[in-house]
This record gives structure tokens, C-alpha cells and sequence, in this order.
């Protein structure tokens, strides 16, 4: 019986201090540690113009409590790399008996240049729950890809400088200038639109020359991005514009441009062209100086300014039409007659026809006039106050502008004039300038001045 009782209370004993054992060694073995996999696509040798695709994956051995924060891009040099929008894929593997969670997102890369290029380790920082939910664990996790890749320039193309390779490629331009026949004096605009989902593709600098006679202004350039989808390659769309005033009359042209690029659709070279624009420019005082758009490659039909002639012709049918009236009725005549000579107060108020006194007065090399005609134009466009030389000066801010305005001032209240003053740099730069003022003018009130005493 004592023999049964202490078989009894060893087994027992055996079987706790297994249990406590199996515990112990549960509680002491180490927790998975998270991975990081890196995996490039394709492998082999590449032309360039074709998109790489780098594969990011992590894993843990609970579950996430947190998305993974991969970085938006990284240092790669001679290339372009940038975390492809909806390529997030939920993951599951089994790792040593156990299930793993994990997710993969992708990177696009794009080379700029020929080369062997090494991509960089990867850090990307990860919350997850401790084994047995023992609450979270942040942490970061670390990758090399372990491979290069050869970039190389597709045989056909080895002649092209610079490389641009693209699935398609757009080019257009369009060319502001006045109605008429140039003068010295007038302005033109061109600007050139490139769309292209090439990464790379940008204007030869003999699309903007310096030519004898001209001073050429360059805008910055703009560009704006497009995509189909989230993953789909840039669509980008870079415009460059640029503006010669002509100084001397003369023949000039606008020279054509050349892309030579290779499509990659089609894996060949293609050229996009746009013709030359031949300009001829007579004396100054010959033309107007209002510039409307119109598409060289693709003129578009657009509103014009009435020419001198209609509106001429459309005042004497005015006139014709009120004295018809008085004829036939006194009282009315009387009241078509005071009709007619409102619009014409109010037509030598407005702005377009201020601002052609003021252009014909710099083009007759007049300073006196052309000083009263732009004081009228500026209390038209911005109510009158003082300083209105500074007030558009403010708004359209300009080295020439300000130069052409000093120097009307000068010949007027300098003591020393120069010389005789000549007027035709500043109708070019005021007619630049008009076009980024509002087109909504204020309307002339009656109140007093709020500067005088009460």
C-alpha cells in the first residue's frame, strides 16, 4: 500500500515537472524575426528606355497591426524610382510550421544613362504582434538586393543625342502675333508643347535664337503629370515659351525643330518636326500691336479685333440712322442724337481704345502724348491713385518695362535729355504687359478723393 501511495506521488512529481519544463521552454524560445526580400525585374541586361520593377516584400510570423511604411523613393544615380500607386498584394507563406503574413509593394525604375547600376539597401519600418498577442513590436527591417543590372543603348539608336525613348511622343507649338503685317515694335510669342512619357525630353536650345534686330525673352519652363491609372507610367506634358521684340525691320525666322527619339512600342527611331515660322517686319508705326493665338500646325478660327475700316463703317451707319431719326421725329432725333454722343464718350473711354492712342503716341515718338495717353490707359485699368507706374510695374514686373518708363520720365523732367525720345521699346513692352492685366475694368465713380480734408 505504501509502495502503491509513493509510485503514485513520484509520478505525480514526473509529470509537473515535465509541464513546467515544456513551459519554460516555450516561453524561452526566440521569436521569428521579420524579413525583408528584394527581388529585381527583369534580371538580365536592359536597353535603355525599358522600366525596371523592383519587388519589396516583407513578412512576420503574427500578423500586422500596422501598414508597413515603405518609402515613397530612393538614391538610386542616373535613375528616376518611385513607389508605383496601387501595387500593394497581401502575402502568406509557411516559414518552419508556421504561417507567416506579410505584404509587397513595387518600385519603377527608370534610367536616365548607359551603365551598371547597384541598387541600395532598403529600410522600411513594420509594426506587429508579438508572439502569443503579447501586444506590439515596431521595429525597422533591412534588404539588399544582391544583383546589378547592365543598362545599354539599343544598337539603332547609338547616334541619338540626346537618348529619348518613349512609347509615345507629341510635339506642337503655337505662335502669338499680331492680325496684321509686323512692325518694329511688335512682339511674337512662340511656345512649344512636348508630351511624351519619355523620362527625359527636353528642347534643343536652337529652338530660341538670338537673332540681329531681336531681343528674345524665355519664360520659365512649365510641365504638368498625367497617368491613365495609378501604376501606369507619367504622362508628362512640358511646354517652354518665348518672346522676340523686334527692333529693326528686317526678315527673320522662327527655325524648325527636330526630335529624333526611339519608340519603344515599335522599337525604331521616329522623328516629331515642327515647320519654321518666316517672319518679315516692316517700319514701325505699320501695324497694330494686338497679338491673338493662332496654331501654326493647326490654325483654329478664334475673335478678332474689329478692324479701323468696320468700325468706321458701322459709326457712319450709327450716325446715318440717328439723323434719319431726327428727321422723322424731333423729339426722338433729339433723344438718338444724345444716344450717339453717350457711346461715343463712353468708346473714347474704354480701355482698348486708351490703350491704341497710347501706342500710336509712343510709335509717333511723341513723349508728351504718350505720358498723357498712359496716364489715362493706367486710371482705366486701376482707378486713379497715385503711383500708377508703380502700380503696373507691380503687377507685370519687368527690367525693360521699368527701363522704357525711366526713360520716357527722363525726357520729359530730366535735366540733361539724351536725345530725342523713341518710343517704339516701350509700345512693345506695354503690349507684353497688357496681357497679364484683368480685362475687368473699374468703373469711374464721382466720390471725392479720400485724401482731402472733410
Amino acid at each position: 500500500m505504501r509502495r502503491n501511495l509513493a509510485t503514485l506521488l513520484l509520478s505525480i512529481i514526473l509529470t509537473l515537472a515535465l509541464v513546467t519544463t515544456t513551459a519554460a521552454a516555450v516561453t524561452a524560445a526566440p521569436e521569428g524575426t521579420p524579413i525583408l526580400r528584394m527581388n529585381l525585374e527583369p534580371r538580365g541586361p536592359v536597353e535603355l528606355g525599358i522600366d525596371l520593377t523592383l519587388h519589396v516584400e516583407v513578412l512576420v510570423p503574427t500578423w500586422f497591426l500596422d501598414a508597413p511604411r515603405f518609402p515613397e523613393t530612393f538614391e538610386l544615380p542616373g535613375a528616376t524610382v518611385e513607389l508605383i500607386r496601387g501595387s500593394a498584394q497581401n502575402l502568406s507563406e509557411t516559414i518552419g510550421g508556421s504561417t507567416w503574413a506579410g505584404l509587397r509593394r513595387d518600385y519603377r525604375i527608370q534610367p536616365l544613362n548607359p551603365g551598371k547600376f547597384q541598387l541600395p539597401s532598403l529600410v522600411v519600418a513594420i509594426t506587429y504582434a508579438r508572439a502569443g498577442g503579447k501586444g506590439p513590436r515596431t521595429l525597422t527591417v533591412r534588404g539588399q538586393a544582391g544583383s546589378s543590372v547592365t543598362v545599354t543603348v539599343p544598337e539603332a539608336a547609338a547616334r541619338l543625342d540626346p537618348f529619348i525613348a518613349a512609347h509615345r511622343l507629341r510635339v506642337s507649338q503655337r505662335v502669338e502675333r499680331p492680325t496684321e503685317a509686323l512692325g518694329a515694335g511688335d512682339a511674337v510669342r512662340r511656345s512649344i508643347v512636348i508630351e511624351s512619357d519619355a523620362a527625359t525630353a527636353g528642347l534643343p536650345a536652337a529652338a530660341w535664337p538670338q537673332a540681329p534686330g531681336a531681343r528674345l525673352s524665355l519664360d520659365p519652363p512649365r510641365s504638368r503629370e498625367s497617368r491613365v491609372n495609378a501604376a501606369a507610367r507619367p504622362l508628362l506634358t512640358r511646354e517652354q515659351s518665348g518672346t522676340w521684340i523686334f527692333e529693326q525691320p528686317g526678315q527673320y525666322q522662327l527655325p524648325a525643330v527636330t526630335l529624333d527619339w526611339w519608340d519603344l512600342s515599335g522599337r525604331q527611331l521616329r522623328r516629331s518636326q515642327l515647320p519654321a515660322v518666316p517672319l518679315t517686319v516692316g517700319p514701325a508705326g505699320a501695324t497694330a500691336v494686338f497679338a491673338l493665338p493662332e496654331a501654326v500646325t493647326a490654325p483654329a478660327p478664334g475673335p478678332a479685333w474689329p478692324s479701323r475700316r468696320a468700325v468706321a463703317l458701322a459709326l457712319a451707319l450709327a450716325a446715318g440712322m440717328g439723323l434719319w431719326l431726327a428727321w422723322r421725329s424731333r423729339r426722338l432725333g433729339q433723344r438718338a442724337v444724345s444716344w450717339l454722343g453717350a457711346l461715343g464718350q463712353a468708346w473714347e473711354r474704354s480701355e482698348w481704345w486708351l490703350f491704341r492712342r497710347l501706342v500710336g503716341a509712343c510709335r509717333r515718338h511723341d513723349a508728351g502724348a504718350a505720358q498723357a495717353a498712359l496716364h489715362a490707359w493706367l486710371n482705366n485699368c486701376a482707378a486713379p491713385q497715385p503711383g500708377l507706374n508703380q502700380w503696373l510695374l507691380d503687377r507685370t514686373p519687368s527690367p525693360e518695362l521699368a527701363a522704357a518708363l525711366a526713360n520716357l520720365a527722363s525726357t520729359l523732367y530730366g535735366v540733361n535729355p539724351t536725345g530725342p525720345w523713341r518710343g517704339t521699346a516701350l509700345a512693345g513692352q506695354l503690349s507684353l504687359a497688357r496681357r497679364h492685366l484683368p480685362r475687368c475694368r473699374p468703373t469711374p465713380t464721382n466720390a471725392l478723393p479720400t485724401t482731402l480734408n472733410p
